[in-house]
């Protein structure tokens, strides 16, 4: 089986997990125009790559699963459906913003149809959609990514942004696994669950055979207790080391506690099952200042240790359960914005604690946020390698073979099935390196090219109402965001199409061919692009 590692090299990582997983990934150094630059010089025809290039280098810098036939409609439990007086009306940048963070972009049909909406009524367009036990298909990690990004582009985009985010925040990789089948049955759990409760997906993923292989699991039993999923399961899947005032959520003593309480799951072919002769039932265990003969299997809820958990509170006043306000956040962050207030992490906390431990509910108040369509809020994060892969082709309705595209993320520093550890991708800053910036060049011009057998988009697009080289820019920077350069920039991207001078007719062959698609390419290499 051909396994896949994220290869950035800036730097150290700051975690190492036991048992041979990944290293957390390093922080790794922005590029500079001048590396970029030089790389896409040589990468192309030496006429066009000084005109492109010139303009590049000018630019600024109950606790059940859902059944899969039966209709989610969980968008508004706990709170308010009906519109504030407050709630945004979307225009086309607030609905273009809106594909983006709760898919992976949107065509110019799609985000006409919310242009007028309330914020409110748009997301529960995003949230209203059938759940599904789909899960990848594939022999190796490779094909089975490939069935993903399809699914990504053409499935209910909110449902597939989910289950992506699950995959990063449960993160397990392959290289351990070392069973791509439970994978794929790890990912159709995420899929089920992409809005649905999380105390049930909690409950799930702690007997899910992948996470079992990840963590040591399997391991974990009365003669042999193993920490590793107990540590994991508060400190990245549900509380955090510290709550929102600095009090730390728990001891070394409760991870060891935890552990005990979890022992006795084992794998059952392509299922997690619990083997009581495992489990520790020899002696009282003290968890969270709760004492008694705790587990999770067959016990009273008053020992149940997810139920111990998800009453721990937070300490910041007013004091509010941790697990709704760890999520809520990790969530606000992964949406947008980078870095939400208490008062949106509260407003998000409260709908799920309210709805039972929904997790639509929080979706929706994000969406309907007002924090959420601030100008800084809409440019304030760096896309993942999977958002500026899919978005454009969304956006400009290409084809694509998808033969190319796992390697693709991998160049930019995206592995799927892979991330670098239990922590899963940091995102951010961390996208951009040198190498992976580069990566993106390449993208962006093989898909502008557009031609053979890997993408295929009608340039006709970009010209359609067009008069002008200049009406052609902006229908381009529309197209691909909105995107709002400064009128330097698009001056420049004009000059480019009347390069050389004049122009022939917008709708000439040699000129859709090569300057149209040219353009894409410049659009998407432009920095504008890369956050969203």
């Amino acid at each position: 089986m051909r396994y896949w590692a994220a290869r950035i090299s800036d730097g150290a990582g700051t975690r190492a997990h036991s048992r041979g997983t990944a290293k957390r990934i390093p922080t790794a150094s922005v590029c500079t125009e001048s590396a970029a630059t030089a790389a896409l010089t040589a990468s192309r025809t030496r006429g066009e790559t000084r005109r492109m290039t010139a303009v590049l280098a000018q630019s600024p810098p109950a606790e059940k699963p859902p059944a899969a036939s039966v209709h989610l409609d969980t968008s508004c439990r706990g709170m308010a459906c009906d519109a504030s007086p407050s709630m945004a009306i979307l225009d086309y940048e607030k609905a273009a913003h809106l594909y983006r963070r709760a898919g992976f972009g949107g065509t110019e049909a799609e985000i006409n149809a919310l242009v007028g909406m309330d914020a409110g009524a748009a997301a529960d367009r995003f949230l209203s959609f059938k759940t599904s036990k789909s899960r990848t298909q594939g022999r190796d990690a490779e094909s089975a990514a490939r069935t993903w990004l399809k699914r990504m582009l053409k499935k209910p985009p909110l449902q597939e942004k989910m289950t992506f985010f699950w995959h990063g925040h449960f993160a397990n990789s392959i290289e351990k696994v070392d069973d791509i089948k439970l994978m794929n049955v790890q990912n159709g759990l995420f899929r089920l669950f992409a809005i649905g409760n999380f105390k049930a997906l909690v409950r799930a993923v702690t007997k899910d055979p992948a996470m079992l292989i990840f963590l040591d699991g399997q391991e974990n039993e009365l003669t042999n207790p193993n920490e590793n999923y107990a540590r994991e399961l508060m400190e990245l899947f549900t509380l955090g080391i510290k709550d929102d005032a600095g009090a730390g959520n728990y001891t070394q003593s409760d991870v060891h506690q935890l552990a005990r309480a979890l022992t006795g799951y084992v794998i059952d072919g392509n299922k997690g099952a619990f083997d009581s002769s495992r489990h520790d039932d020899e002696a009282d265990k003290t968890f969270m200042g709760v004492t008694g003969n705790l587990g999770v299997e067959g016990v009273a809820p008053a020992d149940d240790v997810i139920e111990i958990i998800f009453g721990h509170l937070d300490t910041r006043a007013p004091a509010k359960p941790r697990v709704a306000r760890f999520l809520a956040r990790k969530l606000a962050r992964f949406f947008g914005p980078a870095e939400p207030s208490d008062a949106l992490v509260d407003t998000m906390a409260d709908a799920f604690t309210a709805s039972g431990w929904e997790v639509a509910p929080m979706l929706r108040a994000i969406f309907a946020a007002d924090e959420f369509y601030t100008a800084a809020n809409m440019a304030g994060t760096v896309k993942s390698p999977v958002e500026f892969v899919l978005q454009p082709l969304r956006m400009l309705q290409a084809k694509t073979n998808w033969r190319d595209l796992p390697f693709a993320l991998e160049s930019m520093g995206q592995t799927l099935f892979a991330p670098p550890n239990v922590a899963g991708w940091p995102g951010g800053l961390a996208w951009m390196s040198a190498g992976t910036l580069l990566a993106r060049y390449g993208y962006a011009r093989d898909l502008g090219a557009g031609r053979g057998r890997s993408f295929k988009f009608d340039p006709t697009l970009l010209v359609n109402g067009a008069s002008t080289t200049a009406d052609v820019v902006q229908r381009a920077l529309t197209l691909l965001g909105p995107l709002q350069p400064p009128a330097s920039v698009a001056n420049r991207l004009d000059a480019y199409l009347n390069d050389p001078a004049p122009p022939p007719a917008l709708d000439d062959f040699t000129f859709l061919d090569e300057k149209v698609r040219g353009l894409v390419a410049l659009v998407l290499e432009l920095p504008h692009f890369q956050v969203h």
